[in-house]
């Protein structure tokens, strides 16, 4: 809970830094892949960033060649610069969440995870977002995942939210429907 409340606070403040819609897409881009060298297990990145052999202007020197390298926004830099100055640089991948999160709120866009049995062709997966859309009233940043369980049909989750059109939740509603039709006769 700390280290979420912690990112938080980096997260905003980069909100506030970032005033222009574009730049700050760019910045959120950047943190995705920033935060993805953490999930790698580069043994001499992590090494580097995290043993304190390592002075902090050799860390910042190795982070700004990665932004140049990666087209960093200046902004994204000077965030990374302030947590190897602060000692927070494991908190990069809790303040991409969270950055991603403020991002969302600021933009009116949800996350939909869409899971279906084979590859949905992108038209169906339009149609997917579009419906959801539509019923939820906020832009949809959809991202997909074959579940070779799921017999047929899609199920949408976003947030707490379960749109579940899957052949199994269709069978299940029905035995439903019949259970409760035959016990009112």
């Amino acid at each position: 809970m700390q280290e979420e409340k912690i990112a938080r606070r980096y997260a905003r403040a980069l909100m506030l830094a970032v005033n222009d819609e574009a730049v700050l897409l760019k910045v959120e881009s950047d943190f995705a892949g920033f935060s993805k060298l953490f999930g790698v297990n580069d043994y001499d990145f992590l090494q580097l960033m995290f043993n304190p052999v390592f002075y902090k202007e050799e860390r910042k020197s190795v982070l700004s060649q990665i932004g140049k390298q990666c087209s960093w926004q200046l902004e994204t830099l000077n965030l990374g610069n302030l947590l190897i100055d602060k000692d927070r640089m494991r908190f990069v991948p809790t303040i991409y969440t969270e950055l991603s999160r403020e991002i969302d709120e600021k933009l009116g866009r949800v996350r939909a995870n869409i899971v279906t049995a084979e590859a949905l062709k992108e038209q169906d997966l339009q149609k997917i977002v579009s419906a959801l859309q539509t019923q939820l009233g906020k832009t949809v940043m959809a991202k997909t995942k074959i579940e070779k369980l799921i017999l047929g049909g899609v199920r949408a989750q976003v947030g707490g939210l379960v749109f579940d059109n899957t052949l199994e939740a269709q069978i299940n509603s029905l035995e439903k429907s019949l259970l409760s039709s035959s016990l009112s006769n």
